[in-house]
């Protein structure tokens, strides 16, 4: 039911979550624009602090969830008061639905068009996109946002299954002409188990190919230093696959859907789902080659697992991750935060609730949207920080458009005040799919309804 919060240990929320649909058959209403909010949104900072693209991981048959977070707070909020939530949006699906969304200035950024992953970029802000894939009839299974411009890319053949070779793409003048880099072959390719391309600059990037076949679970990981020419398998993390290949503190058992985000040449993390034990986060200082075992204290292990993010930095000091114990009843989520670089990590907030996305913009302001556990919600909480997740206040602000469609629900925000929600395809019921936009630091928000076109 659409009022029924996301249970615990439903499919829908399976530790791979953080991945784009790659679904069809969205039916569009007719071209518009915005829907105006009912409380006009205050002048707000038009360019927002440089930060690192973010890692997101897709599921062609399974549901997208980013991790992102931004916080601005008003008086009242900072008191307790909490404004009073949309009492109306539009329950159309966009024009074009988009996802993985990531915008560099109110103007311009990326995103993926979700009937069928195409790559889009936009000059013109989040109303208007031009597709922007590389030039190919295969399919797009992971792009990497390194900046404004420049994109990193990864296609298949439409029919691939098992052994694939994947064709590597880049692009540094936003889309409008793509070079092929290279190509490698992948052992145990999956349609539904795709993975994450995660670029740390143009030439310094690595692949997480997730699998799920007879003998072989876990995760290949591939790297380049190239910019995408050449790419070398360094590890395998999970069971069966390539002797040796494990990190240097094996990985518990249970561990097969680990997954690499870098924030430099060198150092990078694994982190994602284990059947029993703490959530789970490796390190490596040299570029995946090796990895070590960094416990996040104080969560304790679950007899039903726990799951870790992928961090997500603001600086090369300054990151969070969130964690997720779905063995609780109810499910409940912990935010770490690091302001060394990773080298340790503190439990900042944690809460009752499945967590749907993270955020911090810069040091301090941050968001959480995380499920709220009152009967009847059918909309995430924004659990807000300004002070680095040290404390928090709770705004109930997203509009009840219903559980599955925040099952895809991704959070980009620019400014402590501008950011955007886009929300996955909710097949069940029409096809539903939003883009929203707040001004006020997600006090109110207002629907968008974009529009796509081709170069």
């Amino acid at each position: 039911m659409e009022g029924d919060p996301p249970a615990g240990h439903d499919d829908a929320l399976h530790p791979v979550r953080h991945l784009r649909r790659a679904l069809s058959g969205v039916t569009a209403p007719p071209a518009g624009g915005r829907i105006p909010p009912e409380v006009p949104p205050p002048p707000v900072t038009p360019h927002a602090p440089p930060r690192r693209g973010r890692t997101r991981l897709r599921l062609t048959a399974g549901v997208a969830l980013t991790l992102a977070v931004s916080a601005a707070w008003s008086a009242a909020t900072l008191h307790g008061e909490q404004p009073a939530p949309p009492t109306s949006i539009a329950s159309q699906v966009p024009a074009d639905a988009i996802g993985n969304l990531r915008m560099f200035s109110q103007s311009t950024g990326w995103a993926e068009r979700q009937s069928d992953g195409a790559i889009l970029h936009t000059t013109r802000g989040v109303l208007r996109w031009t597709v922007a894939s590389p030039p190919t009839l295969e399919t797009v299974i992971a792009v990497s946002y390194v900046d404004v411009r420049t994109a990193r890319a990864l296609t298949v053949p439409a029919s691939a299954q098992g052994a694939t070779t994947v064709e590597s793409w880049a692009t540094g003048d936003g889309g409008a002409t793509w070079n092929r880099e290279g190509s490698f072959s992948v052992v145990g390719f999956s349609p539904t188990l795709i993975g994450t391309l995660d670029f740390v600059d143009p030439l310094h990037g690595w692949f997480s190919q997730l699998q799920d076949d007879p003998g072989v679970t876990g995760t290949e990981l591939y790297r380049t230093t190239d910019g995408g020419a050449d790419w070398t398998q360094i590890a395998f993390v999970g069971t069966g696959g390539p002797a040796g290949a494990a990190p240097s503190t094996q990985a518990p058992t249970g561990c097969v859907a680990l997954i690499a985000a870098f924030v430099s040449p060198g150092t990078g993390w694994l982190s994602g789902s284990c059947s029993t034990g703490p959530p789970p986060l490796y390190v490596s200082h040299d570029g995946g080659l090796s990895w070590a075992d960094q416990p996040l204290a104080p969560v304790p292990g679950s007899l039903y697992g726990e799951q870790s993010s992928p961090p997500s930095f603001t600086s090369t000091e300054d990151g969070t991750l969130i964690t997720e114990d779905v063995g609780a009843t109810p499910v409940s989520a912990g935010l770490f935060a690091t302001t060394d670089g990773g080298r340790t990590w503190s439990l900042r907030h944690s809460s009752a609730g499945t967590p749907f996305g993270s955020d911090f913009v810069d040091t301090d302001h941050g968001w959480l949207a995380i499920s709220s556990p009152e009967s009847g919600a059918t909309a995430p909480d924004l659990d807000v920080t300004g002070d680095g997740g040290r404390s928090w206040s709770v705004l109930h602000a997203l509009p009840d458009i219903g559980w599955n469609v925040y099952m895809g629900l991704q959070l980009d925000f620019l400014t402590p005040a501008v950011g955007w929600v886009s929300t996955g395809v909710d097949q069940s019921d029409g096809g539903r799919s939003y883009l929203l936009e707040t001004g006020d630091g997600g006090q109110t928000w207002s629907a968008l309804r974009p529009l796509i076109s081709m170069q």
